[in-house]
């Protein structure tokens, strides 16, 4: 071959190159001038800020780092690109995109990463946590739920050969740990696992799915437990992408949310009173849903308007005297430490307290031994999902 065929055979190699090279110089340019986005709706989730430049930051190595983490947020068009790899990854046959598997019937599926460290530091904080709690009060009821996710129960809808984490083993760490305090509720949701007992889009539970671990719950509490049938199921969205689907962002088919309002006979319709506090102040609303959310990607935060420090329910409702009334309702008041799971499953609960109160330890930092003494707690619940529960570093704070 000479050297002109060699040449002109590595032309077509080097325009492409070069061309490659100049769009992608070309979208950094524009991503530095243009103003950044402060929040992905598509993602749910706040977006890496630029980083400031100073030479120090830079000799440490964690500059770079953090500019490729600003720029893989900030670059132009970034859903679209998200949405073509995963098409991609799929026209090759491959199972997943690095956080998502792509599932049968066009299930998407969290890629669970137990951290084993971690979890086994959380039991110690909550068994800690306990021991204390109960030193005050010798009659406060405890319960622990920690769930498994949609990647546990339905593994006949992953790839196939997918690997996965051993969230059976992780939940029955827990289990041994709190003995009769726990509850397990894996049992119930396998043997529904084909009725939508979670979102193809979503990593959480649907509201039949919280249901289903209610029942368990209340039957183990020995409380009077609700049929479906009890409740008026209402679809409240049938357009619903969540948030594996923005992690893939391919071509699926919907979910729909349900809302389920319990028929009353015996009682007087419920007056619910909802407060959520935050650092902007206290916020006031009748009833657990905000409806604002369903104009927008982030529907499941339609249930308790959305993850929030501290969140409290008064039940207003007057129990008929009845003796099915006397069974259903307590004059009680539950402090539930909790993760989003909680979002739907809470509603169902509101019958069996006077008052809920719910904390999100990721974002309140007070004492919740003295928030259990203001509001005279009586019941105690911890609702996290596996994966959640086993890397959160917020349960420290029980201390």
């Amino acid at each position: 071959m000479t050297d002109m065929q060699d040449r002109n055979n590595k032309t077509p190699a080097l325009i492409t190159t070069i061309a490659f090279a100049g769009v992608l110089i070309f979208m950094m340019i524009l991503c530095l001038f243009m103003p950044d986005k402060v929040f992905s709706e598509n993602e749910n989730r706040t977006l890496t800020k630029r980083p400031e430049f100073s030479f120090a930051y830079v000799a440490s190595g964690k500059y770079m780092k953090a500019f490729e983490q600003y720029a893989s947020d900030q670059i132009i068009g970034r859903d679209s690109w998200v949405a073509l790899k995963s098409e991609m990854d799929i026209a090759i046959g491959k199972k997943d995109n690095g956080k998502v598997y792509f599932g049968k019937e066009g299930y998407l599926f969290q890629i669970t990463e137990i951290d084993e460290v971690q979890l086994e530091k959380n039991i110690g904080y909550l068994e800690k946590f306990f021991q204390k709690s109960e030193a005050v009060n010798a009659e406060l009821n405890i319960s622990v739920l920690v769930v498994p996710t949609s990647t546990e129960i339905m593994k006949e809808m992953l790839p196939k050969y997918a690997p996965t984490s051993e969230e059976n083993t992780a939940i029955k760490a827990v289990k041994d740990k709190f003995g009769s305090q726990f509850c397990d509720v894996t049992p119930a949701l396998e043997a529904q696992f084909e009725n939508g007992i979670y979102y193809r889009t979503d990593h959480h539970w649907t509201t039949l799915g919280a249901y289903y671990a209610y029942a368990c719950w209340v039957e183990a509490q020995g409380l009077q437990v609700h049929s479906v049938d009890d409740y008026d199921v209402n679809t409240i969205a049938n357009d619903f992408y969540g948030t594996l689907h923005s992690k893939a962002n391919i071509k699926t088919t919907a979910d729909s949310i349900q809302r389920f309002d319990l028929i009353r006979n015996d009682m007087t319709k419920a007056e619910i009173e909802m407060k959520i506090y935050t650092n902007k102040g206290e916020r006031v609303m009748d009833g657990l849903y905000d409806s604002k959310y369903l104009s927008i990607k982030d529907k499941y935060s339609y249930f308790l308007s959305g993850s929030n420090p501290l969140t409290t329910i008064e039940n207003r409702a007057e129990v008929a005297e009845t003796d099915a009334g006397e069974d259903l309702k307590q004059a009680k008041t539950l402090l539930i430490l909790k993760d989003s799971y909680a979002h739907c499953f809470i509603p169902f609960l509101t019958d069996h307290f006077d008052s809920i109160i719910a904390v999100d330890l990721r974002y309140y930092k007070e004492s919740i031994s003295d928030l259990m003494e203001k509001y005279n707690v009586t019941d105690l619940m911890v609702l996290y999902n596996i994966d959640g529960f086993s890397r959160d570093r917020n349960l420290v704070y029980l201390r």
